[in-house]
C-alpha cells in the first residue's frame, strides 16, 4: 500500500534525488518544532549527540540554534550545525552514500578553530561507516536508529505532551522506519515476506524473457536496500526497492548527465532517475490479476523502458535533440 506518511509523501516532490538533503531539513524540522514547543524533550535529543557532555540545558531551548548548510569560519558546509552559548555541534548526515574522511579532518580541524568551549563533530549514517572517532575525524560515529530510538524514549517517558508534537515525532520515526533506519521486532510476517519476494524474482526474470532480453540478463543483484537484475550489464537494472517495495524500478546504471537531459526531455512525465511501474495502481493494480496478465504487465514495461533508454541513446550519439 502506498505510504500515507507525511515525511515519506513530501519526499516524493523531490524526486530521486536530493534523499539525503531530505531526511536532514525533516529531522531539523522535528528538532526545531520541539525546540519550540517541546523543549525538554529537544534537549534530550540534542544532549544525546554530545556523549557525557550534556551541555544543552532544558531552560534555555530558546537559545539553541538549528541549521543547515551554514558555512564553517575555516571552509566547508556541514550538513547541521546546532548552536548554543558556548556550544556548537557539526553533523555530517549520510544517507546511502559512504562519508569521506578527508571531508571529516576539514571540518574537525574548522571546529577545532571555533572559539565555543563545547564542541563536537558527529557523523550520522544509515549503514555502519570504517571512519572510527579520533583526534582527526569525529568526535562520535551515531547511526540512525540511535535517532529513532531517542524519539521513542522521549514519547514513552512523556515529555512530548501536545498533540501536535505527537504526530509530527510520530510521523518521523515512521518515516525512519519505511526507509529501513529503525531496529524493530522482527515478526512471524518474515516468512511471507521473503517466500513472496522469491516469487516476484521468478516472475521478474520470465518478464525478462518476454521481453527478449534474457540474453543480455545478468546474474541477480542484492544490497541492502534494493534487489534485481543487470541487463546488458552493467548497463541497466530492473528491480525493486526494500523502502518503496510497491515500484519496478528500470534504472541506466551511472546515468550520465547529457544522458539524463535527454531521458527527461523524451519522457518529462515518466522520467525521474529512471521509469516505475507502480504495483499498486488503481487503474491497473498488479496484485489482483492472473500470473499470465502479471507477467504481461511486467515484460511490458520492461521492454517500454528498455526501448525508450535506447532512443535516448541513439539521440545523444545523434546529437539530436529533437528526437
Amino acid at each position: 500500500m502506498l505510504s500515507k506518511n507525511l515525511f515519506a509523501v513530501l519526499s516524493r516532490y523531490g524526486g530521486s534525488q536530493g534523499a539525503e538533503n531530505y531526511l536532514t531539513e525533516s529531522f531539523c524540522y522535528v528538532l526545531r518544532y520541539l525546540l519550540d514547543h517541546e523543549p525538554h524533550a529537544a534537549i534530550n535529543i540534542l544532549n544525546c549527540f554530545c556523549g557525557e557532555s550534556a551541555p544543552f540545558c532544558a531552560d534555555e531551548g530558546e537559545l539553541v540554534a538549528v541549521q543547515t548548510q551554514r558555512p564553517l569560519l575555516t571552509g566547508g558546509i556541514p550538513d547541521i550545525t546546532i548552536t548554543a552559548p558556548g556550544v556548537r555541534i557539526v553533523i555530517e548526515v549520510k544517507y546511502d552514500s559512504p562519508p569521506y574522511a578527508e571531508k571529516l579532518s576539514g571540518y574537525r580541524r574548522a571546529l577545532d578553530a571555533c572559539e565555543e568551549s563545547c564542541k563536537r563533530l558527529v557523523l550520522l549514517t544509515r549503514w555502519w561507516a570504517e571512519i572510527e572517532p579520533g583526534p582527526d575525524g569525529p568526535h562520535e560515529c551515531l547511526r540512525w536508529y540511535q535517532v529513532h530510538d531517542w524519539l521513542t524514549g522521549e514519547l514513552t517517558d512523556g515529555h512530548v505532551r501536545t498533540p501536535v508534537g505527537t504526530y509530527i515525532v510520530t510521523e518521523f520515526k515512521q518515516f525512519l522506519e519505511e526507509r529501513g533506519m529503525a531496529i524493530e521486532r522482527v515478526s512471524w510476517e518474515l516468512a511471507l515476506g521473503v517466500s513472496e519476494l522469491a516469487k516476484f524474482i521468478t516472475m521478474l526474470d520470465l518478464a525478462l524473457e518476454r521481453a527478449d532480453l534474457k540474453g543480455s540478463m545478468g546474474n541477480a543483484i542484492g544490497t541492502q536496500t534494493y534487489y534485481g537484475r543487470m541487463i546488458d550489464s552493467p548497463r541497466y537494472w530492473c528491480g525493486i526497492s526494500y523502502e518503496r517495495p510497491l515500484y519496478l524500478f528500470f534504472q541506466v546504471c551511472g546515468c550520465p548527465g547529457e544522458m539524463k537531459e535527454q531521458l527527461q526531455k523524451l519522457y518529462p512525465d515518466e522520467y525521474d532517475g529512471g521509469f516505475k511501474l507502480f504495483l499498486e495502481d488503481e487503474s491497473s493494480c498488479f496484485f489482483v490479476h492472473t500470473k499470465d496478465r502479471q507477467l504481461d504487465m511486467l515484460a511490458g514495461f520492461i521492454r517500454q523502458s528498455y526501448d525508450r533508454v535506447k532512443q535516448a541513446e541513439r539521440a545523444v550519439a545523434d546529437g539530436d535533440d529533437d528526437t
